[in-house]
């Protein structure tokens, strides 16, 4: 199951559902995905040239910087995992975003 599919439903009611309709979510997900990925990115563009407009200083972190801030995440995991956030659903989001950040470096 995607997490753009279990944000709208539930892994019970997925589960329910017949094979056919499981498999047309799923595929729909990876449809929309990107899509979805693509419009976020320039929103987020557009509102950061907005606030630069009107005097903000961007500044970009440093490879080492942003090694530190996933440094201090990662102690925080056990805080977040099984508390905040369902144990399965943490794992799965973070086996996520180990491979994009394999695949950007």
């Amino acid at each position: 199951m995607t997490l753009l599919i279990e944000k709208l439903v539930s892994r019970k009611a997925f589960e329910s559902m017949p094979p056919e309709v499981q498999l047309a979510l799923k595929q729909s997900g990876e449809q929309i995905g990107p899509i979805v990925r693509a419009r976020a990115r320039a929103e987020v563009d557009e509102a950061v040239a907005a606030m630069v407009k009107r005097g903000l200083i961007v500044t970009k972190p440093s490879n080492q910087d942003l090694k530190q801030w996933e440094s201090l995440a990662e102690q925080l995991y056990p805080r977040i995992r099984g508390k905040l956030v369902p144990s399965e659903l943490f794992d799965e989001v973070l086996a996520d975003v180990k491979t994009f950040r394999s695949m950007r470096r």
